[in-house]
């Protein structure tokens, strides 16, 4: 997680933070975590998500699927590859739909080159899950 944060004084502290409540076990998966930021921001900042909390623990859950596509990019697999590998790794079908992989996988392999493609795939994913009428109910 280090990388993805290193120069930004905020990033850095927030894994630290990260660290130290995954080590005394406070929260089980970062998803967790980072919905409580957001719901803390959003207290913070008076703003009304209209969201359910574990809608976006889900949604957070989710931009896993963008880092692992990435991860299996940077070693030199395909894209169905990489696909068939983040469908095994990521096996809830709930959370990690084969159409979003597949849809994701598209946007992994076409932004290659810029420094911030995994931030911006991975924070469309979340957005627009979060904001998507399709779980609503659920």
């Amino acid at each position: 997680m280090l990388p993805y944060v290193r120069g930004s004084a905020f990033g850095e502290r927030l894994a630290l933070e990260l660290f130290e409540v995954v080590d005394s076990c406070e929260v089980k998966h970062y998803a967790d975590f980072a919905a409580g930021k957001l719901q803390e921001c959003a207290l913070r900042e008076a703003m009304d998500l209209q969201q359910p909390a574990w809608k976006m623990r889900i949604c957070y859950a989710r931009t896993d699927i963008a880092f692992f596509l990435d991860l299996d990019r940077k070693t030199g697999a395909d894209r169905p590859s990489a696909e068939a590998r983040t469908a095994e790794r990521l096996s809830n079908r709930e959370v990690y739909p084969s159409g979003l992989i597949q849809s994701v996988a598209r946007a992994v392999y076409a932004l290659e080159g810029s420094p911030e493609y995994l931030r911006r795939v991975m924070g469309s994913v979340f957005w627009t899950c979060l904001n998507s009428d399709a779980s609503k109910g659920r």
